[in-house]
């Protein structure tokens, strides 16, 4: 059961919002469903994530006044639509996602935001942006989260926006039907810690770490993993992670341990 605390962090990380700077022109935006960002350049602006619900239409107004006159992208990192039910607000030039089939696309959004209503690219190798002096990078990391997944990284500040492979303060959500499969998951965190340089990551939910918090989230799978079978073992592993909260009706220490891959 949740505390009152806890309902109260809850509450703020979810239903609120914060707009918080990480370097000029890049902030992030904690709150309201998943974590979103924002890149505004001389001419481009891009969206990382775009909310759900009414909160996706009190971000847009919140931030609509950086889009005049810009070519505007959109990256939707993953499936899930507390990341993605906005898209049809913004009249975006492109929007960048994972490369899923238009069936599941379209089951799991509104729909407004149907594969065939919007100018969707699926991404299959990294893309990368230069503009005003900046490197932007989208990557596809494969499956973990769901059947495919988007990291998006601002090299030359070094910031990743790592959305869902990264629940920071919170255990994750592990949802077969998009095809979440931790020993991936944990394959592409590890992978994208090895393959690039970054300080500062922006988890899907919970607040803004770095690289060292972002491989826990592997280390937190591992750790199940390995004491799952094991009573004694496992009980240890629940008091490691004891202070990392629910999300009501989706996520747990035990949904985690039950979970299977196969």
């Amino acid at each position: 059961m949740l505390s009152s605390c806890n309902i109260i962090r809850l509450h703020k990380e979810f239903l609120s919002e914060n707009h918080n700077y990480q370097a000029d022109n890049i902030f992030v935006s904690i709150g309201w469903g998943g974590n979103s960002g924002i890149i505004e350049l001389s001419n481009l602006v891009i969206i990382i994530d775009t909310k759900m619900n009414s909160k996706a239409k009190k971000y847009y107004n919140s931030i609509k006044d950086k889009l005049s006159d810009k070519t505007i992208y959109i990256v939707n990192t993953h499936v899930h639509y507390d990341h993605t039910d906005g898209n049809y607000r913004y009249n975006a030039d492109t929007i960048f996602i994972p490369n899923y089939s238009d069936e599941l696309w379209n089951e799991s959004n509104r729909p407004e935001n149907a594969i065939e209503k919007l100018p969707y690219v699926k991404v299959t190798e990294v893309i990368e942006i230069k503009q005003d002096g900046y490197t932007i990078k989208i990557i596809p990391t494969g499956q973990g989260h769901s059947y495919n997944d988007i990291v998006v990284l601002i090299e030359n500040e070094k910031i990743l926006f790592a959305s869902d492979l990264f629940f920071n303060g919170y255990h994750p959500v592990i949802d077969k039907k998009i095809g979440a499969n931790t020993k991936k998951w944990v394959e592409a965190i590890e992978k994208v810690c090895d393959e690039y340089e970054f300080e500062t990551v922006v988890s899907g939910h919970g607040q803004v770490s770095d690289k060292e918090g972002f491989l826990r989230q592997a280390e937190y799978f591992n750790d199940i993993e390995n004491a799952k079978n094991e009573p004694d073992k496992l009980k240890q592993v629940r008091k490691k992670y004891h202070k990392l909260l629910n999300m009501p009706n989706l996520t747990s220490f035990q949904k985690t341990v039950k979970y299977n891959n196969k």
